[in-house]
């Protein structure tokens, strides 16, 4: 999308703060490709330590999630510092509700 690279840059700028509430950038190798990625994606932060839960709007258009099927390590830009991470998908229906 044309738009993520706007939205990019503004997270990586140091007006981070104008999306960085709920907004952060996921940067990951895919797992079929060994291409670098990185994606704008939206976030709500959970209350266990120092998780984050990761949002998708639609899983058959967004498809960056297909990369965490099994714990896989990543890197995030979050409200303007760059964090390595372990990502993997939640697609448990009563563990989704609990977070």
């Amino acid at each position: 999308m044309w738009y993520n690279a706007i939205m990019a840059g503004l997270l990586k700028s140091p007006i981070h703060a104008v999306v960085s509430k709920n907004i952060m950038l996921i940067s990951y190798t895919g797992r079929k490709s060994g291409i670098e990625y990185t994606t704008p994606v939206n976030y709500w932060p959970v209350n266990e330590g120092d998780k984050v839960l990761l949002l998708t709007t639609s899983k058959a258009e967004r498809v960056w999630w297909r990369n965490f099927l099994g714990e896989q390590p990543a890197a995030v830009q979050l409200r303007g510092k760059r964090i390595e991470a372990l990502g993997t998908v939640v697609d448990d229906r009563t563990e989704k509700e609990r977070l």
